[in-house]
């Protein structure tokens, strides 16, 4: 029963005109939760639970992930240009040198994640929670620390 109810979701998700990314690649990030390297730009993955997740090096381009769990995911590397990660979960997430140009982060939790050597280029941080976060310099962000990082002295 649940098989049958994962594969009906898959076909609606596979129909719809908001996937625009490789459709082998979204089967192989749901199959495995892991898809490094992978084409998943423009997708729809917005409420999805990709906690752990690896998309290292991925092509997450215009990706919409707004409320996506994304804790302790592995984004090393990965272009997020123009995504959609508003109040995305990503604490303790890795995003070491990811292209985050004109991503919108407002109100994203970004506990204790590694931003180091990211391309943070116009990105939007209203509201997002960045206490711990190890920032660009390898420096934190502390207390207050909310739309912007205050580094430690």
């Amino acid at each position: 029963m649940v098989i049958k109810i994962i594969q009906l979701l898959l076909l609606v998700v596979l129909a719809s005109p908001l996937f625009a990314g490789d459709h082998t690649h979204f089967q192989q990030l749901i199959r495995e939760n892991s898809c490094p390297s992978c084409d998943l730009s423009g997708m729809d993955l917005k409420k999805y639970h990709l906690q752990g997740v690896d998309l290292s090096n991925a092509n997450l381009t215009a990706t919409q992930f707004a409320g996506a769990n994304l804790l302790k995911a592995n984004l090393r590397g990965a272009i997020l240009v123009e995504a959609n990660l508003k109040g995305a979960q990503l604490a303790g997430a890795n995003l070491v040198g990811a292209d985050l140009s004109f991503a919108d982060l407002s109100y994203a939790k970004l506990f204790h994640a590694n931003l180091q050597g990211a391309n943070l280029f116009q990105v939007d941080f209203f509201q997002a929670e960045l206490l711990g976060a190890s920032w660009l310099n390898g420096r934190f962000c502390v207390k207050p620390s909310i739309g912007r990082c205050n580094l430690e002295p």
